[in-house]
């Protein structure tokens, strides 16, 4: 993956870039003053700031982008194109419509997670990636994107796209805890490398840290503290 820091990856710190691309969705793509965010990798932080801006995403302008997105409103056809492009359209009119497109990319940033950075426990000593491979064939080392696998991993993927949809609905900047679906009966059975190490980065000096608590349920804090992609031929093992 050559973005790792927009899908979730558990080789970069999926938290801080989760709660780095709320606020580029907060303010609608001007990625120009937004600092960056605790415990975010520098080279992440720079390519975010490169990929979106308030004119586009990427080599794509706004407008574009929009011109592909058709929905139905109240019965009648509206066409995002001529609504980004349309100059009586106020700005902050447009900024809205970049606002809900961007919070939509942080929420696949989130939930792509659990599919990149979920491990099941083999047994006391070693566990295994859940990978992606184009295959017609049932492979269990190769069911990321299988929701049926570990089904419990969709449920909490589930929780943690509903609290994205919070903070898009009321403008805000997102949470370690939007990772959390502590209390539910199906937080468990899998396990997500480096979350709680990831969430610690985000907090600010002094701040409480209640997320061992918070994460205790998919989180093996003997686990060696890896940030690289494991090979289907490799485990993870204890310190």
């Amino acid at each position: 993956n050559n973005y790792p820091e927009w899908h979730g990856s558990d080789r970069k710190n999926f938290v801080a870039n989760y709660i780095f691309a709320t606020r580029i969705a907060m303010a609608g793509g001007s990625t120009t003053n937004l600092k960056r965010e605790n415990g975010q990798e520098k080279e992440c932080y720079d390519r975010m700031k490169e990929k979106v801006s308030a004119l586009g995403v990427g080599s794509r302008y706004w407008y574009d982008i929009f011109g592909n997105i058709n929905n139905i409103i109240n019965g009648n056809e509206l066409d995002f194109y001529d609504i980004h492009r349309d100059i009586n359209q106020i700005p902050t009119t447009k900024k809205h419509w970049r606002q809900l497109f961007l919070y939509g990319m942080a929420l696949h940033t989130a939930t792509d997670a659990f599919a990149h950075s979920c491990y099941a426990k083999l047994d006391e000593k070693t566990y295994q990636k859940f990978l992606h491979k184009d295959t017609t064939g049932y492979d269990k080392n190769y069911q990321a994107d299988n929701m049926n696998h570990v089904h419990n991993r969709w449920l909490c993927a589930q929780d943690t796209a509903y609290a994205v949809m919070v903070s898009c609905l009321n403008k805000f900047e997102g949470f370690a805890e939007d990772f959390s679906s502590d209390g539910e009966a199906y937080w468990n059975e899998f396990y997500m490398l480096n979350l709680y190490f990831y969430a610690c980065k985000t907090l600010n000096v002094g701040e409480k840290n209640y997320y061992e608590d918070i994460f205790k349920a998919v989180t093996d804090f003997s686990l060696v503290d890896l940030t690289k992609d494991v090979t289907p031929s490799k485990k993870v093992g204890y310190k």
